[in-house]
């Protein structure tokens, strides 16, 4: 029942998100877009840190990094999205968030060719998983190592190595341009972390829509989003059910974008 929840709650969070990326394709203010793509940032960046913990639970490699480089893949896909490339963001961002982070991972390993014996546990592996996957949805790395009677540590040293090289087509991402569609590989800029550090690192994020949110809903995203805490911890400090925190979280999002788009929209009927 609690996962069901969940889920519901993600869904709702990247229904919002699905209206603000539509809204930041379709105006032409400078300013709103700005702050539309912080608020976009802001409500996707769980997201990315899920999607970071999946891919980061057997590496070695620093989590808060691994999520830096995951939120620029989210920047990229805020940028170049478009729905009639895919309908909806979610698998969209999904798929450049991931990818920017397992070439991120590729890169640092590449360097370093596996040991033979790591090379041939891996060609073993292949053949379990492709046997287990026939009965099982998911399967684990215990399971591996019991069918091959292998050590759990050289099972997951190789499940390590083989994510690290797995890498994703960028040219399978099209891009409108006037003369048509052309890969998003062609169209992406070299790896710059300014924009991200601006919007992540600096945790100034809607300085001014966020002085302006009632004190409750202002706190609910503070603690959330700038102090780390999940809706649980939140729900236990602020004395209310979850699902008071989830749908203070909902109308705090609604709100922000009700203030960042509101300028926009007046100054619109202004001509």
């Amino acid at each position: 029942m609690k996962q069901r929840k969940k889920r519901k709650q993600n869904k709702d969070i990247f229904v919002q998100i699905q209206n603000w990326v539509t809204e930041y394709k379709t105006t032409d203010d400078i300013k709103t877009k700005k702050e539309l793509k912080k608020l976009i940032t802001l409500a996707a960046m769980p997201f990315v840190k899920k999607i970071a913990l999946g891919l980061a639970r057997q590496s070695q490699d620093p989590f808060d990094d691994i999520i830096q480089v995951g939120a620029l893949g989210l920047i990229k896909a805020i940028n170049f999205y478009d729905e009639e490339v895919s309908p909806h963001f979610k698998s969209y961002a999904t798929y450049l968030i991931s990818g920017e982070i397992k070439h991120y991972l590729r890169d640092k390993s590449s360097v370093i060719r596996p040991p033979r014996e790591i090379i041939d546990l891996s060609y073993k592996i292949k053949n379990i998983m492709k046997s287990l996957k026939l009965d099982y949805s998911e399967v684990t790395a215990e399971m591996i190592s019991d069918m091959l009677e292998a050590p759990i540590d050289k099972v997951k040293e190789v499940l390590d190595v083989s994510r690290k090289k797995k890498i994703i087509s960028l040219d399978e991402i099209m891009v409108k341009e006037e003369d048509g569609y052309v890969p998003l590989v062609e169209k992406l800029p070299s790896a710059d972390y300014s924009d991200l550090f601006e919007m992540y690192e600096t945790k100034v994020v809607l300085k001014d829509a966020l002085n302006k949110l009632d004190d409750r809903l202002k706190e609910t995203i503070t603690l959330i989003y700038f102090k780390h805490m999940t809706q649980k911890q939140v729900s236990e400090k602020l004395n209310i059910s979850q699902m008071q925190v989830s749908r203070r979280l909902h109308q705090a999002f609604d709100d922000l974008y009700k203030i960042i788009t509101r300028k926009s929209r007046e100054k619109t009927k202004c001509y």
